[in-house]
Order: C-alpha cells, then structure tokens, then sequence
C-alpha cells in the first residue's frame, strides 16, 4: 500500500472545528509511526476517520478514540505533585516518628564507633606481634651466626691440632697450601 498524498496535508475545516488530517501528519500528531497508522486502518474508519482515492482525512477525535493518541487535557494541578507519607500523619505522631528515627540513627552511629574502636585494636595488636615477630627474628639470627662462627672456630682448632700432631710425629711431613685450605673449607 503506498501514500496518495506525499505531503502532509494542511488541516482541513469541514462543518465542525475539528482539524483533519492526512496519514503522515496523523502519524506526526499522535507520535507513532506511519505503518502503525496503516495497520489500524480498520479501527481508525471505525471512529470517524475516512479514506479516500484523495487520501487520508483523519481527525483528531478518532486518533483519541482509537487509542492512537492520548486525550490532549491539560494535567490536574495536584497530580503532578508528590505526597508524602508524613502529609497523612498528625503533628505529634511526626514528632514522635522523628524521636525514634534520631534514636535509631544515634545507635547504629553508637555501633559504628564501637566496630572502628575494635577494629583499631585488633591492628594494634597485630602491629606488636608484627614487631615480636621481628625482633625473635633478629634474635635467631644473631645466634644462628654466632653459632656458626664458633663451629668454624672450633673447626679451626681442631685442624691446627691435627696439623700439630702430625707435624710432632712426622718432622718433615709439611703439608701442601692447597691440602690444608680444601681441607679447613670443608
């Protein structure tokens, strides 16, 4: 199916003050598309719209009535405005709703504080044994090192009595450099 009329056509003005339309412009009033207009061809002759070889001659009465467009009124004054739950509520009850709110705020307020206090102490506590930690750290350190140092004396001592007990039986028995260097770093 394809449009008689390209151009939109002006509003035409028959006996009543209702302004007509052709079947872009309808589209263009009611906000929808031009295909939807042609799928309700049917419902929109059914309210008054007419369909000629001229083209479409669609009022504004029967966008409305078909549900095409919604009724052009201007909006109610306190629709548009909020209501508010405390609007139905009396003055006092207002105020007491508010008390309990403050209360509620004041305890989870007195619940936060006490989780960030307990929290700041378990990082303390944490914080000293980090440091316990390290300082036991240094500690086994110290003696693993003075532990080894004394092994490689006593080592030491033992290789020079050796070397002494060899030299006292043997006189000329003169080790080499290299012998008693490999055997020291053993």
């Amino acid at each position: 199916m394809t449009d008689a009329t390209p151009t939109p056509e002006p509003p035409e003005h028959t006996g009543t003050s209702e302004a007509t339309f052709g079947m872009k412009k309808a589209a263009q009033v009611a906000g929808i598309s031009v295909s939807t207009i042609r799928r309700n061809k049917k419902r929109l002759q059914e309210c008054g719209a007419e369909i000629s070889p001229d083209g479409w001659k669609v009022p504004i009465s029967a966008l409305v009535a078909s549900g095409l467009m919604r009724k052009q009124t201007p909006p109610d004054p306190d629709e548009g405005k909020l209501q508010s739950p405390l609007d139905s509520i009396s003055s006092v009850e207002r105020v007491r709703q508010l008390e309990r709110d403050v209360l509620e705020l004041k305890h989870r307020a007195e619940l936060a504080e006490e989780r960030q206090r307990s929290a700041e102490h378990r990082a303390q506590n944490a914080r000293e044994l980090v440091d316990a930690l390290t300082e036991t750290l240094k500690v086994e350190r110290r003696m693993i090192s003075s532990q080894f140092s004394n092994e490689k004396i006593l080592d030491n001592k033992e290789n020079v009595a050796e070397e002494k007990e060899l030299e006292s039986l043997d006189p000329k028995y003169k080790k080499s450099v290299w012998s008693r260097l490999f055997k020291s770093s053993n």
